[in-house]
C-alpha cells in the first residue's frame, strides 16, 4: 500500500492487525457467483479502514 510502519508513530503502520468483521462471502465457494480467489484480499477491511486522529480543544 506505499505506507511503511517507520512512518507512523510507534511503527504503527497500515500493515498491522486491524479491527473489523470478518466478510463471510469471502470464505464461500463453489457457490455459483461466490467464489474465493486469493487475489481478492479478502475477508479483510483494510480498503475502507481510515486511520484519525483526535486531540482535546
Amino acid at each position: 500500500n506505499g505506507w511503511a510502519p517507520f512512518q507512523y508513530k510507534n511503527w504503527d503502520g497500515e500493515n498491522e492487525i486491524e479491527p473489523g468483521m470478518v466478510k463471510w462471502n469471502g470464505w464461500a465457494g463453489g457457490y455459483g457467483q461466490m467464489r474465493y480467489y486469493q487475489q481478492h484480499w479478502q475477508p479483510i477491511p483494510s480498503s475502507r479502514w481510515t486511520r484519525c486522529d483526535f486531540e482535546k480543544a
